[in-house]
């Protein structure tokens, strides 16, 4: 079982890019410092391993829809 849900690990996050903490971290920084604290963010994604890549990921794409779903279009330079 320990096997199986490795695979599936390893298969969630082949298609993450390596930078999604980095552009998980700049857009908080730049659209949402005003809800988080930047430096925070930086800090605690600064040597991520394959799940937290795949949380940043996530919580990426999470922010991005609830900012285009809410009319927010800020642009985070270099994406």
């Amino acid at each position: 079982m320990r096997r199986v849900a490795a695979i599936f690990l390893a298969l969630g996050t082949a298609c993450v890019p390596e930078s999604a903490c980095d552009d998980y971290a700049d857009y908080v920084c730049e659209c949402r410092s005003d809800e988080y604290d930047c430096n925070q963010v930086r800090l605690e994604n600064s040597d991520p391993d394959a799940e937290q890549l795949s949380d940043c990921y996530a919580e990426l794409s999470r922010l991005e829809t609830e900012d285009a779903e809410s009319g927010n279009d800020c642009v985070v330079e270099g994406s």
